[in-house]
């Protein structure tokens, strides 16, 4: 099976799984265009001490490992990726846009990322990635478990005044990568 983030850097959108979603190749820039769309206001209230780092952080970790923007359109709904940290081991991250609670676009979203997680790993083969997310709405618990991770851990105080942050990793099983290299079973 053919990545979904091939060479063109467009993907023909009828050939996707999220129909009308096409994914990119990530650029810098694409962080500072999905900020201006977050609701400020949560996102202070989400991670405090680190929204105004957000787009540097961003540009940074980018560089570290396989990345990609979503756009629904021609608008960009998200980008992530993940960040090599030690060898066979990367850390999950991303940024998404508010339009992505629109409900036609959470399913096609949610498979979509999927399915871009599991070929990232299965082509760098990783055997651990982890992410972790603000501790503040169960929201972020059952993406992380849709995704296939397990809570492992609370940071606290991770991201300041008194913010949380839970910790979820993934341990892929190298015969699992072989024999479906597109989908994890739990």
């Amino acid at each position: 099976m053919e990545p979904l983030l091939a060479k063109p850097k467009r993907v023909n959108p009828l050939a996707m799984p999220g129909g009308g979603l096409t994914v990119r190749a990530f650029e810098p820039d694409d962080a500072g265009l999905l900020s201006a769309q977050l609701n400020m206001a949560d996102a202070t209230h989400v991670m405090p001490d680190s929204v105004e780092k957000l787009l540097e952080r961003t540009r940074f970790i980018a560089e570290m490992g396989p990345s990609a923007s979503i756009y629904w359109g021609d608008h960009l709904i998200a980008c992530g990726g993940l960040a090599e940290t030690l060898c066979g081991v990367a850390e999950a991250w991303a940024i998404v846009g508010a339009d992505v609670t629109r409900l036609a676009l959470q399913r096609s979203f949610a498979r979509l990322a999927k399915r871009l997680l599991a070929d990232w790993v299965f082509q760098n083969d990783y055997h651990r990635i982890y992410c972790c997310v603000p501790a503040t709405s169960p929201k972020f618990y059952k993406w992380a478990l849709f995704l296939g991770f397990q809570y492992e851990a609370t940071l606290q105080w991770a991201a300041g005044r008194n913010v949380d942050m839970w910790i979820f990793a993934k341990l892929i099983q190298k015969e699992i990568q072989e024999e479906i290299p597109w989908a994890w079973k739990h």
